[in-house]
């Protein structure tokens, strides 16, 4: 495998855990020779024992989703590897990867990425159907409710008062964006749904406080801009949400719930399988059962899962 492949798919593991831990993983890599140490002909970039050739430049730029044909790109990314390399060589310099705290931080990471991994692989759930997310959402409505009063509203822009009053008449007459944009000189258009109202700009939420929903308000200068505000419509604190405004969180959350029982369940598995070979043999342990903490020896036929035995304490 070419050393840039094996620099990715580390990287894609542990990107998220932060740029040090990153580092010292490849770093260990490096420091056991599984990165290959002689740079080949093709090589475009070496820096000390690491080298970078054409193909594999191009094969991560197509893989980021850029043009490996694209000059800039190209060289961008070479300048960009060969720094990596050259914070790499200096903290194996300084024998970062020996650090005690940072090799136990590692094998943290790696502890709980392959957990994730385990878990993720085997608890795999299909989103719900449409139905589905309504039946729950009619069953948890009581959580779904607004803390504040909200508006959605359409927000049109020009640059001078007069086109403001002119663009307020093309909006009660319902005029095509078009036509607003080429005859009054409208500059943009933007249409903002469940604002809270007290999160708007006072000049915005003063303008639109006699509004009716449909209505456009008078001219509101802000931020250096005319603004003409239309309210769609009222939305009162205390008030269910409907569905079509939480139908992705409700959804988000049903597969959570599904996903949290499924791993409950692969782990159940795994102890009862594991009580079951002899995998698992503990001899004295504060086994927690449900909101009570019972102490004994617990031994290999009475482990269970979720559950405690007490027995003769020594």
């Amino acid at each position: 495998m070419q050393a840039i492949s094996q620099i990715r798919n580390i990287s894609l593991v542990i990107k998220t855990a932060g740029f040090l831990l990153a580092v010292s993983l490849i770093l260990i890599l490096v420091g056991c020779g599984l990165i290959k140490k002689e740079a080949p002909e093709d090589a475009i970039a070496v820096v000390g024992d690491t080298w970078i050739t054409q193909e594999d430049v191009a094969e991560e730029l197509e893989f980021r989703g850029l043009n490996p044909d694209d000059e800039r790109e190209f060289a961008r990314y070479v300048n960009k590897w060969i720094d990596t390399q050259l914070l790499l060589h200096e903290a194996y310099e300084l024998r970062l990867h020996k650090n005690s705290e940072l090799v136990q931080r590692i094998s943290d990471l790696e502890t709980e990425l392959l957990i994730n991994s385990l878990l993720d692989s085997n608890t795999v759930v299909e989103p719900p159907n449409s139905q589905a997310v309504i039946d729950y959402w009619k069953d948890h409505t009581g959580e779904y409710t607004r803390v504040a009063n909200e508006v959605s509203l359409i927000v049109a822009y020009v640059e001078t008062r007069n086109q403001a009053w002119r663009l307020r008449e093309a909006f009660d007459q319902s005029s095509p964006v078009s036509q607003m944009r080429d005859e009054i000189g409208l500059t943009r258009i933007d249409t903002l749904r469940h604002l809270s109202v007290d999160r708007l700009p006072n000049e915005i939420s003063t303008g639109i406080e006699p509004l009716r929903s449909g209505h456009s308000s008078l001219p509101i200068e802000y931020n250096g801009e005319w603004l003409i505000v239309k309210l769609v419509e009222r939305f009162r604190a205390g008030r269910p949400r409907s569905i079509e405004e939480v139908e992705s969180l409700v959804e988000a959350r049903m597969i959570a719930e599904q996903r949290s029982r499924l791993k409950l369940d692969y782990i159940e598995a795994l102890r009862r399988e594991a009580r079951q070979s002899g995998f698992v043999r503990i001899r004295f342990a504060d086994i927690v059962s449900g909101n009570e903490i019972v102490p004994g020896e617990i031994s290999n036929d009475s482990l269970e899962s979720g559950s405690a035995v007490q027995t003769t304490e020594e």
